[in-house]
């Protein structure tokens, strides 16, 4: 039963997908990274601003003494949350981004903690009670970020640990100040990670709908296109990488004759054989119609061929039932170029085209291989 309820959230929800980033792509991993280094802007930005402003808040209600020790730390938050807001337009992935964002907390922590120490009794007093509800602040705009679980946890660590500190300088962990605040400060975790991840969520459903071919769940042909142009920027000077192109035979036979549902059905299946046959490093999409393409990473000649021939057999052997209750079995003819140094996407492309045809030409389900490379 519980496994059951599991599988059906995971289904409809992609848990493993809202837990953690590992099973992400590259490229929505990039996205998300430009979304997070967006929001340290507007945090860093907005809480050096409204610190500075605050100042003179400060100078009219606390003592001398507390209001110059709190300016100055004030003003060195600022221009700490400047040097992080201004780091985050040069830094693109997603680590990166992770990283200034646990920088942002660790320096608002800091802040936090270092005005309880000054303050001690007094900051239980008056406008300074203010500083006491700073860690719930944090946990709240947290929830402007499209974090993973996992992610989200981390960060609200980061903000508790500072609160910890801070009621173990006061006097301990068991009074009821320090219950209070940590009851209210994991009420607003709980909060917040459903916040943060219903952000991912919806990011996560608007960057399939745009990315992702509805029926096989592989990437749609501009989807693929850019990962084939990023993968290839981004190869060292001495990586080869394959080019396959495949096209199921008699496709438009088994549409004909057994209705486009089948048809569907056997681009489905196919989809689902290449990607049990691929690395997670490959790049592999619907080309258009019956055609699929994928791109092999740091591989050699004999591996881009026996990956060919490998799917080509798995076609062969993995046969379908149609609605009716017969047995279609069905295979591809595949393309297979090797690239070299300074080959365009557009001409091996265009090269493995040419080879695919020969291959439906010669027959039909067969591999067709060229090199490209020097």
């Amino acid at each position: 039963m519980l496994s059951q309820l599991v599988h059906s959230l995971n289904t409809h929800f992609h848990l493993a997908d809202l837990i953690a980033a590992k099973n992400h792509s590259d490229d929505f991993n990039y996205t998300r990274a430009g979304y997070i280094a967006r929001r340290v802007r507007v945090l860093t930005f907005s809480f050096a601003l409204l610190g500075i402003l605050w100042i003179p808040v400060d100078l009219a209600t606390l003592s001398g003494d507390y209001a110059f020790s709190i300016t100055i730390a004030r003003v060195v938050l600022a221009g700490a949350l400047l040097v992080i807001g201004l780091s985050s337009f040069k830094l693109r992935s997603l680590n990166q981004n992770r990283v200034l964002l646990g920088l942002l907390l660790l320096a608002l922590g800091g802040f936090y903690f270092y005005a309880q120490w000054v303050l001690g009794e007094a900051g239980r007093q008056g406008f300074a009670m203010g500083y006491s509800f700073l860690p719930f602040v944090y946990i709240a705009a947290l929830t402007i970020f499209p974090l993973s679980l996992r992610e989200g946890f981390v960060a609200g660590v980061l903000v508790l640990v500072w609160l910890v500190l801070a009621h173990l300088m006061r006097g301990g962990l068991m009074t009821t100040p320090a219950l209070l605040d940590f009851w209210l400060i994991s009420l607003l975790m709980m909060i917040a990670l459903w916040a943060q991840a219903s952000y991912l969520n919806l990011l996560l459903r608007l960057y399939r709908q745009a990315t992702t071919d509805p029926l096989t769940g592989l990437f749609n042909r501009a989807m693929l296109m850019s990962n084939m142009e990023l993968a290839i920027s981004e190869a060292q000077p001495d990586e080869h990488f394959a080019i396959l192109m495949f096209d199921l035979d008699y496709f438009k036979r088994i549409n004909d004759t057994y209705g486009h549902m089948t048809g569907d059905e056997v681009l489905r299946e196919f989809a689902k054989l290449v990607k049990a046959h691929l690395r997670p490093t490959d790049v592999v999409g619907r080309y258009g119609g019956e055609e699929f393409v994928a791109l092999l990473r740091d591989v050699d000649e004999q591996q881009a061929q026996k990956m060919a021939e490998r799917l080509r057999q798995a076609c062969e052997l993995h046969p379908i039932k149609t609605p009716g209750g017969e047995t279609l079995n069905f295979t591809t003819s595949i393309g297979v170029t090797l690239s070299g140094p300074g080959n365009s996407i557009q001409s091996l492309l265009e090269k493995v085209d040419d080879l695919l045809y020969d291959a439906k030409h010669n027959g039909r389900n067969r591999v067709t291989f060229v090199s490209m490379a020097a």
